[in-house]
């Protein structure tokens, strides 16, 4: 299954992107940097500020002792983004670049960030995660008689997915199936479908409606396979209730987008699906957080780095509760051992960072919140599987 991107200049970020940076080990050197879309800064001003992070960064790497071979390693890939006229006309808002020992990212997304360098033991991706694609995920199925689409969405997102099992229209999912059938159909207002067969009506259209939407069910379920998250339905009304009656989709959201899904942009598209998905996601965050605070006091949660360092490496922390804010550095030495430092250097790390990569790497979940939403004094709390 291909995928298109239908909303430009955004590089999706998932958890598991998160999750790969930190097996990366230093030097390491993380840039952030808000960007234009549009605009003369988009090619002047935008450059030079990145061409001066990495000016940064090389004197940190040399001033650490870092031999000349490897502040080139890590560096050109970076400083080749600052001479692409190509890459800086197509800017959200933010920039994140990583460039490591063997490894090189960079993020486009839609958020404003605080411009900053840091070379380090390991990335720091913290001011990354509001950003990341993580639970709040869902599809959009716009159907209509002449064209079938099938999207995967996120906060920032909308990708259309190539699907070749889901049929492109009404025509295409009946064609084989009934090849003799004297049936021809037109749109009469907005979108609606009228059928014409010998003499059974309204029979007629719904049985074929229905066949059409078992079709396109067919191939969604094939598209998504185990997939669980939300599935916003596009289409006019009339459609509604039978492909609810007929889909095995797990998960269809309640709510719709109404009206032919022809006459929408992609974009009212993302905007409509965000808007029914968003308090159910919301509604997800907030049992986690009530789950947290009925477990406090239980010795099931953490809410100092230490403490949640140490779930996270032995795999105990089910669900991490993340905030931004200053990093917290220090290092792990080969024992285990948690050192905590009150300045940054090349060998040391930010511990919330790490028990971010720890939980990823042992399958819990990474949540981003305010901190007063879980009525503790910290930027990272956890609650613990055992």
């Amino acid at each position: 299954m291909k995928t298109e991107q239908v909303i430009a200049s955004i590089d999706p970020v998932s958890m598991n992107d998160v999750a790969s940076l930190g097996s990366v080990h230093g030097p390491c050197v993380s840039l952030f940097l808000s960007t234009h879309r549009f605009g003369p800064e988009t090619t002047t001003q935008d450059p030079l500020r990145l061409r001066n992070l990495v000016k940064a960064a090389k004197s940190e790497l040399a001033d650490a002792g870092t031999e000349r071979q490897i502040i080139d390693e890590i560096l050109t890939p970076v400083s080749s983004l600052v001479d692409d006229a190509t890459f800086w006309q197509h800017q959200s808002d933010g920039l994140a670049v990583f460039s490591g020992p063997g490894r090189f990212e960079s993020f486009r997304i839609p958020l404003a960030l605080a411009e900053e360098v840091t070379v380090a033991g390991s990335f720091r991706v913290r001011p990354l995660l509001a950003s990341v694609s993580g639970d709040d995920r869902c599809f959009v199925l716009a159907v209509s008689q002449n064209s079938v689409q099938l999207f995967e969405a996120t906060r920032y997102t909308m990708t259309r997915l190539d699907a070749a099992s889901i049929p492109e229209s009404m025509d295409a999912a009946l064609e084989f199936e009934d090849p003799e059938r004297q049936l021809q159909s037109h749109s009469v207002g907005g979108g609606d479908v009228a059928f014409h067969g010998h003499g059974m009506g309204g029979e007629v259209e719904r049985d074929a409606i229905e066949r059409f939407l078992r079709a396109v069910d067919r191939g969604v379920i094939d598209a998504l396979g185990d997939a669980r998250d939300p599935l916003v339905l596009a289409c006019i009304e009339s459609y509604l209730p039978i492909y609810r009656s007929v889909t095995r989709y797990p998960n269809v959201a309640n709510e719709a987008i109404a009206g032919n899904a022809e006459h929408r942009s992609v974009a009212e598209l993302h905007r409509a699906a965000w808007q029914i998905v968003q308090p159910q996601i919301a509604a997800t965050i907030a049992a986690a957080i009530a789950r947290y605070q009925s477990a406090v006091g239980t010795g099931n949660t953490a809410d100092t780095i230490l403490e949640v360092l140490a779930a996270a490496r032995d795999g105990r922390v089910a669900q991490l509760f993340v905030a931004d804010g200053a990093p917290m550095w220090g290092r792990i030495d080969e024992h285990g051992n948690v050192s905590v430092a009150q300045a940054r250097s090349i060998s040391n790390e930010d511990l919330v960072d790490r028990a971010v990569f720890e939980t990823l790497a042992h399958n819990g979940e990474v949540i981003v919140t305010d901190p007063d939403a879980l009525g503790v004094n910290t930027v990272v709390a956890a609650v613990l599987r055992y």
